[in-house]
C-alpha cells in the first residue's frame, strides 16, 4: 500500500504440484507475471508497503485478478 492507503501492485504466492511460484497482477495486460524470489526478498528486506489482505478484500480491489 501506498503512504496514501491505495494498493499499486498486487502479489501472489500460488501452490502447485510444479512449486511455489511468485507473480505480480500486470493491469495493462490482465494477467499474472511470474517474478521469482520478488515477495520473498521483499520479505527479507523488510518493505514497508507489502501488506496482505484476505481474499474477499483482494476481491474488492482487483476483481479482474480473480480466478486466474
Amino acid at each position: 500500500m501506498g503512504a496514501d492507503g491505495k494498493a499499486f501492485g498486487f502479489y501472489r504466492k500460488r501452490y502447485c504440484t510444479e512449486g511455489l511460484f511468485e507473480e505480480v497482477w500486470q493491469h495493462k495486460n490482465k494477467k499474472w507475471h511470474h517474478v521469482p524470489l520478488t515477495i520473498i526478498w521483499m520479505q527479507i528486506s523488510g518493505e514497508c508497503s507489502l501488506v496482505q489482505v484476505s481474499s474477499e478484500r483482494f476481491k474488492q480491489l482487483a476483481p479482474e485478478a480473480c480466478g486466474l
